[in-house]
């Protein structure tokens, strides 16, 4: 069997760093990613937009106390224009947990954030093409 490319390793990299970090996250999480996956998005891509996600719904589940599992759907169309004003204004600078247990400190620039909205737009939109929410806030 011939060796893979580069790119063909880092898909590879990629997809396994999706599935480990999609194992806590909501069950619709796992087709939105098949979803993703079946058109001309890139895996990297797939994985930035997993990693946004995972930062919004850390941020929703901790606003109501809850695990992140457990954020649904309905949750997420019951948010408005003001919830969305108040993460983009938290994710300016935050802090959060690293694997080691390790307080650190992350901002984001107008770039990163506009990448972010991206990913919300993208799960948003996909959840309403499939029926997991009735309007897109």
């Amino acid at each position: 069997m011939a060796e893979l490319k580069y790119y063909q390793q880092q898909d590879i990299l990629n997809m396994e760093r999706i599935q480990e970090l999609i194992k806590d996250m909501p069950s619709y999480m796992r087709s939105y990613v098949s979803y993703m996956s079946t058109g001309s998005t890139s895996k990297r891509t797939i994985l930035n937009y997993v990693y946004d996600i995972r930062g919004f719904l850390r941020y929703v589940a901790d606003s109501h106390k809850i695990e992140i599992s457990d954020v649904t759907p309905e949750m997420l169309e019951q948010l408005n224009h003001f919830d969305f004003d108040e993460y983009f204004l938290y994710i300016d600078s935050y802090k959060e947990q690293n694997e080691n247990n390790r307080t650190i400190r992350r901002t984001n620039t107008e770039a990163g954030k506009a990448r972010k909205l991206s990913s919300l737009r993208s799960l948003y939109n996909y959840q309403l093409e499939y029926g997991f929410i009735k309007t897109n806030p």
